[in-house]
């Protein structure tokens, strides 16, 4: 049986476990079945900014982005050689995270300014449905500048994970707010005085799973 012959329940299923940069670039302009399944029937789009080109990220932003930007699930930006700036240029093109009104995972990689990953964060707390948050490799020279305390602000947070985070670490005795909704939380490879972990349980009252390792250290502080 030919692929375009199965019933839009199958088809959903497959689209389910493709990137919606590669779903539109395969079906989109086929026939107008599948221009009006990736338009308007289908729910769930994951759109990952890995390793893409300019051209290509321009063009899934101008040609594609408008008409599912409410029906994205899961979001990764990443600023890499391939196209450098990549959050910057996002954001240029008048698109915040609040658009996104159904995300419910974000994930950052090697984004290059702590003012625009801020921005981005500051955004999501507008979204009802983002449990998941990724940040990874965001390595900057200056000072923290309340990013913890904005994370935890999140309002439906539950699976937070930090990965390679900052050069001059992360100052967890400024952490004020307590978030009512962080449920697993993974600090790896990050400068910090893990002196003050109690006070993190304490504005993290509700953390069932937890995961900390210092940078370039071999032991693990962990509840499973």
């Amino acid at each position: 049986m030919k692929f375009e012959r199965l019933p839009n329940e199958l088809i959903f299923d497959v689209f389910e476990y493709l990137n919606a940069i590669h779903l539109f670039h395969a079906f989109y302009g086929l026939n107008s079945r599948f221009n009006k399944l990736l338009n308007t029937s289908f729910k769930c789009y994951h759109l990952n900014f890995r390793s893409i080109s300019k051209y290509n990220f321009t063009d899934v932003c101008q040609q594609y982005l408008p008409s599912i930007i409410d029906k994205i699930v899961s979001l990764y930006l990443a600023d890499d050689d391939e196209t450098p700036n990549l959050p910057e240029i996002f954001l240029s093109y008048n698109f915040t995270l609040d658009q996104f009104i159904y995300l419910k995972s974000l994930s950052i990689q090697s984004i290059r300014s702590l003012d625009i990953l801020n921005k981005i964060i500051l955004q999501c707390h507008h979204l009802s449905y983002l449990t998941h948050l990724k940040l990874i490799q965001c390595l900057f020279n200056n000072e923290e500048n309340n990013l913890i305390n904005n994370i935890w602000s999140l309002p439906k947070l539950i699976n937070c994970h930090i990965d390679d985070f900052m050069l001059k670490g992360i100052c967890f005795s400024k952490l004020s707010v307590i978030s009512s909704s962080i449920k697993y939380l993974s600090i790896k490879n990050i400068n910090c005085d893990f002196r003050y972990l109690s006070h993190v349980f304490e504005q993290t009252p509700y953390l069932l799973n937890y995961c900390f390792q210092e940078n370039e250290s071999p032991f693990l502080i962990e509840k499973f």
